[in-house]
């Protein structure tokens, strides 16, 4: 009886639960069934954000712009009004918050920090866009795991 991992790689097809409980019995032992992970889409949220000139990075705390130890991704610096400590001329906008963000694609109009798994952007498109691409390489990600 090849093990589990053998088993696997040989079975790369994906089972649902009636042919994993056939599997199962014809093997005589538990052979868990490929999970279908129904996966919600990437939430995007209007808000109004504040955008800031490099020169303006300093109004707010120490650390608000870190990702990872860097600079956020993107051209633009931008975040929440909810989020943002006043300051004399805030220049808020309309825009959208996406709910995932992992890495820049070339997007534009947008700021993401990965390691908050967020991205603002002032252009629909650009949110749809980074969406999209979030989405689809979450569903990879799940394609990739095995039994």
């Amino acid at each position: 009886m090849p093990d589990r991992p053998a088993l696997c790689a040989v079975l790369s097809i994906r089972l649902n639960l009636v042919w994993s409980n056939h599997l199962s019995a014809a093997l005589g032992a538990s052979y868990p069934a490929r999970r279908e992970i129904e996966m919600e889409p990437i939430r995007i949220e209007s808000a109004k954000l504040v955008t800031f000139s490099p020169d303006l990075l300093s109004t707010q705390p120490n650390g608000t712009w870190d990702d990872n130890g860097g600079e956020p991704d993107g051209d633009r610096y931008l975040l929440p009004l909810d989020d943002v400590v006043p300051f004399a001329d805030m220049d808020i906008l309309d825009g959208y918050i996406v709910h995932a963000y992992s890495e820049d694609a070339g997007y534009w109009g947008f700021c993401g920090f990965s390691s908050r798994d967020v991205a603002y952007t002032t252009d629909r498109e650009t949110a749809e866009a980074i969406a999209h691409d979030e989405y689809n390489k979450r569903a990879v990600q799940d394609d990739d795991e095995c039994i």
